[in-house]
């Protein structure tokens, strides 16, 4: 099995705007200050990003990588509400 060629996904990532990383900084802001609801909006957005990336021939461990930050997320967000104050 062959790795992922990571310049072509430097490549592409350095190709989206702006635009993304203000929506990234959000969503983690997000998180900081109410995680029972920015760890589920951060576990949909990394589920989004593993679909997109199953599409895509090649990119299959970075598909696997980000679905285990979403099980994070996720986890972030069971955990906020069960200790939630």
């Amino acid at each position: 099995m062959k790795k992922t060629d990571f310049r072509a996904f430097s490549h592409r990532r350095a190709q989206s705007d702006a635009g993304d990383r203000g929506r990234e900084i959000i969503a983690g802001i997000l998180v900081a200050v109410k995680p029972r609801i920015g760890a589920y909006v951060v576990c949909a957005w990394l589920l989004g990003i593993v679909i997109n990336l199953l599409i895509l021939p090649g990119f299959f461990d970075i598909a696997l990588r980000d679905f285990g930050l979403a099980l994070g997320a996720l986890a972030l967000g069971r955990l906020s509400q069960e200790f939630s104050s």
